[in-house]
């Protein structure tokens, strides 16, 4: 588990005891819906993953408890449906363009996007032997 009751709790500046007990729940969905978000490209030795993550399902949970959290519910709804040659359009909801993955929370998104979780081309995974390599200047000797 990314993140528990204690780090929600120090993420919010509030008492662990305050919690709802709801909260068990809800930082189990929140981290299926980042999970889902990064598709499997968490790695837990990158110190700079560990804490994004941490902070994305925080910020997912506190999402959620502000707007509710059945957003992902609804939106799995069809919005229209037409047997005869069969159409079927699932029900876009609170941010979702096109209903498809329920939406993250601003904050989530944001701790996601800056160490490159949610890119499918930027990484900002940090190899300390071959940067050194990699911004050296063309000119200079090897």
């Amino acid at each position: 588990m990314y993140a528990d009751r204690d780090a929600l709790a120090a993420y919010l500046h509030v008492d662990p005891s305050t919690l709802l007990p709801e909260v068990d729940r809800l930082l189990e969905d929140a981290e299926d819906l980042i999970n889902y978000a990064i598709m499997g490209r968490y790695d837990a030795d990158i110190p700079e993953y560990v804490t994004a993550v941490k902070k994305a399902v925080c910020a997912q949970v506190e999402y959620w408890m502000q707007v509710g959290d059945d957003s992902d519910i609804a939106n799995d709804m069809p919005q229209s449906f037409t047997i005869g040659s069969f159409s079927m359009t699932m029900g876009a909801n609170k941010g979702t363009a096109s209903g498809g993955m329920p939406p993250l929370a601003p904050r989530a998104r944001r701790y996601l996007a800056y160490v490159g979780l949610l890119s499918r081309k930027v990484s900002r995974r940090i190899y300390p032997d071959l940067a050194e390599e990699f911004f050296r200047k063309p000119w200079e000797k090897f």
